[in-house]
C-alpha cells in the first residue's frame, strides 16, 4: 500500500519506507526470484508482483539510540516541549558524513532482508577514544541506511538500476535522514509532503475494487506536493570508502551471531522481563 500511495508504480520505480522497521520494494510485471535469497517476491494483483525486501531495524534504532545513549537529552527535549529526535539529528549534524570512520550494524532485533538471520546484533566497529555520542548517533542513522542500501543493491541484481526512488515514513520528517538516503543511494529521493502513504494506497485500491478507477495511475492525482533531494557528491567518497567495510565486516561476525545469541538465551538479563 505505501509504494502504491508513493505512485512507485512503473517499471524501476522504487519505494524506500522507514517506520519502526523500514523496506525497499518495486513493482515488476512477473515473478521474480533471487536465488541468493535475500528478497521476496508475492502477487498484488494480476499482472502486479512486489519485489523487495522488508528490514527489522528502521526508527527503532533511532529510538534505541534516544532512550540509552541520549537520557538526559530526552528529558531536556522534554521539558523544552520539543521532539528529542529532532534535538538527537542536530546534534548528528555536527559529525561529517561516515562518522569519522565509525560504523553501526543495525541489527538490534535481529534482521530480515537481505542477511535474514534472526540471530543477527547490532554492533559499532572502528570506535576510537576520538569519537563522541554525537558520533554514535550519526553512525546509527547511517547504519539503518547502508543496510537498506544492500537491500537495493539485490534488487538491482534482479531488476535493474532504479529509474526513480521515493520514499515515506516516520524518518522522511527528518531532514538529515533524508539527505543521508540520497547520499548512501547516490540517487536522488522524491519525497510527498504527506507522509501516510499506505492510506492513500489503500484507498487507491478500494477505489479500483468499485470501479472508481482503472488502474494504480489515479493515485498520482491525490499525491500533492513532493519535494526531491539531490545526493551532495562532497559525500560520496565518504560514503564509497565505507560501504565495503560495512559489508566485509558484516560478513565476518556472521559465524559469530549464533554464538552471541546462544550465550544471550544461556546467559538471560534478570532485568529483561
Amino acid at each position: 500500500m505505501a509504494e502504491i500511495g508513493l505512485g512507485a508504480i512503473g517499471k524501476g520505480e522504487v519505494a524506500v519506507t522507514i517506520g519502526t522497521s523500514g523496506a525497499v520494494r518495486t513493482f515488476i510485471d512477473k515473478p521474480q526470484l533471487d536465488p541468493k535469497g535475500r528478497t521476496y517476491c508475492y502477487p498484488v494483483m494480476d499482472g502486479k508482483w512486489i519485489v523487495g525486501g522488508p528490514v527489522n531495524n528502521g526508527g527503532i534504532v533511532f529510538r534505541w539510540v534516544r532512550d540509552n545513549l541520549f537520557g538526559p537529552e530526552k528529558e531536556t527535549a522534554r521539558m523544552l516541549n520539543m521532539d528529542p529526535y529532532d534535538l538527537l539529528t542536530d546534534i548528528a549534524k555536527k559529525v561529517p558524513a561516515g562518522s569519522d570512520g565509525l560504523i553501526f550494524h543495525p541489527f538490534i532485533g535481529g534482521e530480515r532482508a537481505p542477511i535474514w538471520n534472526g540471530n543477527a546484533r547490532g554492533s559499532f566497529f572502528g570506535l576510537t577514544r576520538n569519537h563522541t555520542r554525537a558520533h554514535m548517533v550519526r553512525a546509527a542513522l547511517e547504519g539503518v541506511v547502508y543496510n537498506l542500501y544492500t537491500v537495493q543493491l539485490a534488487l538491482q541484481e534482479a531488476v535493474g538500476e532504479p529509474t526513480l526512488i521515493t520514499a515515506t515514513g516516520g524518518f522522511a520528517r527528518s531532514a538529515l535522514w533524508r539527505q543521508m538516503l540520497a547520499d548512501i543511494f547516490e540517487h536522488p529521493v522524491t519525497i510527498p509532503e504527506a507522509f501516510e502513504s499506505g492510506c492513500l494506497g489503500a484507498m487507491t485500491v478500494a477505489l479500483m475494487s468499485i470501479g472508481e478507477a482503472d488502474d494504480m495511475s489515479v493515485v498520482k492525482k491525490f499525491i500533492g506536493k513532493q519535494n526531491t533531494y539531490q545526493p551532495d557528491p562532497a559525500n560520496f567518497k565518504n560514503y564509497r570508502d565505507l560501504l565495503p567495510i560495512y559489508l566485509n565486516v558484516g560478513r565476518k561476525l556472521e559465524g559469530e551471531y549464533d554464538s552471541i545469541a546462544e550465550y544471550q538465551r544461556q546467559h538471560p538479563n534478570p532485568g529483561n522481563k
